[in-house]
């Protein structure tokens, strides 16, 4: 696809955002559940013809309940409603209370927040390829290795938990419908596990 159509498909995630975000205000809901969009990857070196756009999405939940690799079934929702899937979008999930930027999601731009709405000054200057004008600065080294030797914890208690669980009935029950399977969390979550210890592992 055109760079320009990325870019597109990059506002309309910001767009979904902050339509989702007014619908629980009005809904009388606790508050959104997606805080804040970013676009990283390849997107950011404006190819001439991108294959996909990537975005990370940052959730009102902390890494303590929020599995690397796993995606809630709130944001299923959202992107299916959205009809964000029906593009060249990739996404991932991030709780609120870690660096957004880490190993795989390198100095993205923020596209939308629940506190500052779409930010038309970081889709603009994409649009015009000037991503190094809106990037995120590099996570401090130290607070980014915490954040996944804890996230990294939190992701091996839930591989084991699941492991443990797996043939209970309940648990499947738990894990399964909308499209999905028990077999697709616990593939997740062992994804999740073995990214975070090469990441880990490849900063000591």
């Amino acid at each position: 696809m055109r760079y320009a159509t990325a870019i597109g498909h990059l506002r309309l995630v910001a767009e979904a955002c902050a339509e989702w975000a007014s619908r629980s205000v009005l809904g009388d809901a606790s508050g959104p559940y997606v805080v804040a969009a970013y676009a990283f990857g390849d997107i950011l070196d404006a190819p001439e013809e991108p294959d996909i756009s990537d975005v990370v999405f940052v959730v009102d939940e902390g890494v303590e309940t929020l599995p690397w690799g796993i995606e809630p079934p709130a944001v299923r929702a959202f992107v299916d409603l959205s009809r964000i899937d029906r593009h060249p979008i990739r996404w991932l999930v991030q709780p609120r209370d870690v660096p957004v930027g880490h190993h795989r999601i390198v100095r993205p731009v923020r596209l939308w927040d629940v506190d500052h709405g779409i930010d038309e000054v970081a889709i603009e200057a994409l649009r015009q390829r000037r991503p190094e004008d809106v990037r995120l600065p590099a996570p401090d080294e130290e607070e980014a290795r915490a954040a996944l030797e804890r996230h990294l914890a939190v992701t091996r208690a839930a591989l084991d938990a699941a492991i443990e669980r797996f043939w209970d009935a309940n648990w499947r029950r738990e894990h399964k419908g909308a499209g999905r399977y028990p077999e697709q969390t616990l593939w997740e979550l062992a994804w999740g596990v073995r990214d975070l210890e090469r990441a880990v592992d490849g900063k000591r």
